[in-house]
């Protein structure tokens, strides 16, 4: 069994109020210079824009999240900030990013760059009909290392990497930080052989559709049954109506016996204990189920939102069916099934 640690859908998301809109200015760390053209939006959706000759920036949270602000620009670290640190006027400092491949790797490193980018774009934008109409716009950018001594193949990105996704009409602006597959024995080959895949970065979704109905019925097909489904589907206590059921030890048991829903810090989150640390779920498409695992690293305790975001983002391990979703598969947190599909 592999298993998937995704850690871009499922940053804290949960509701508040801002009257007016969110603003600031981007400049240089070490120069004060204003930075134009940094890109700033909120994490995982489809809500941000770009500073202007003064290096300004003005954003309406619209469905009002707190998210993370996160701002980028080529060349600079990643700037992020919580909610509680949102308002107006902002002063947001870049630093300039410097990143250097260790030479030990660079030597220990057998595979070609052909090799290894073909590995990364089936992980990162998966196998799905979605990931493999998906495409990598910018792939001269990425470098890609494998470490033997640990059996991991790294990847790194100067500039944010650009998703075109043809199938669900997306185009991602994807801020990598970090990468991984971990192999079990010193090889390229996925069948049997990858341990677990890690993304972990920051998407900005630009919708590319023009609303065309055949899109729609696509992206609904993509939410079904995906991590954020069943993150909304706990979060709403309806996974009866959202065909999940629950199991353990592959005896079927009620979703109440797994786990406890309480409240949050606040009206607009809740805390989910799970009994178990490991979990067996199905969703029925059709007429097939489709099983996937669930386990938890240390704790027993996520906090959720009605979005279907969770934290910590690195508590929860899939495995099976919704370990298969990556980028190719990704929605924004902003998005909504559409009334009367099937």
């Amino acid at each position: 069994m592999k298993y998937f640690l995704i850690a871009i859908l499922f940053l804290l998301f949960s509701q508040a109020t801002f009257s007016q809109a969110i603003s600031g200015s981007v400049f240089d760390a070490k120069t004060g210079e204003k930075i134009v053209g940094a890109s700033v939006f909120f994490a995982s959706t489809s809500i941000g824009t770009i500073t202007n000759e003064e290096g300004y920036f003005s954003i309406d949270p619209k469905f009002n999240s707190n998210t993370y602000l996160v701002i980028t620009h080529i060349g600079y670290k990643t700037f992020t900030l919580g909610y509680q640190d949102l308002g107006q006027n902002l002063k947001i400092p870049l630093v300039e990013e410097f990143f250097e491949i260790p030479e030990v790797v660079l030597i220990s490193d057998p595979f070609t760059r052909k090799q290894k980018l073909e590995v990364f774009r089936l992980e990162f934008l998966g196998d799905s009909d979605a990931g493999l109409n998906s495409k990598i716009v910018n792939e001269e950018d990425l470098e890609l290392y494998f470490n033997s001594k640990t059996k991991t193949l790294s990847v790194h990105s100067k500039e944010p990497i650009i998703v075109l996704n043809d199938r669900l009409g997306y185009e991602i602006q994807f801020n990598l930080v970090d990468f991984q597959i971990l192999f079990r024995k010193r090889s390229l080959d996925r069948i049997d052989n990858i341990i677990s895949t890690i993304i972990y970065g920051y998407p900005f979704f630009k919708d590319i559709s023009k609303n065309e109905k055949a899109f729609l019925d696509l992206r609904n097909r993509a939410y079904l049954g995906s991590i954020q489904h069943f993150m909304r589907t706990i979060w709403n206590q309806s996974w009866a109506d959202e065909s999940f059921e629950f199991y353990h030890n592959l005896a079927k048991i009620d979703a109440k016996e797994a786990l406890t829903i309480s409240a949050g810090a606040d009206i607009f989150t809740k805390k989910v204990s799970f009994k178990w640390k490991k979990l067996n779920l199905t969703y029925k498409k059709g007429p097939f189920k489709h099983w996937s695992t669930l386990n938890l690293f240390a704790g027993n305790t996520i906090t959720i939102d009605r979005y279907g975001s969770y934290m910590p983002y690195l508590q929860l391990k899939f495995g099976g069916e919704m370990s298969d979703d990556r980028i190719g598969d990704l929605l924004p947190l902003d998005f909504e099934l559409n009334d009367g599909f099937e």
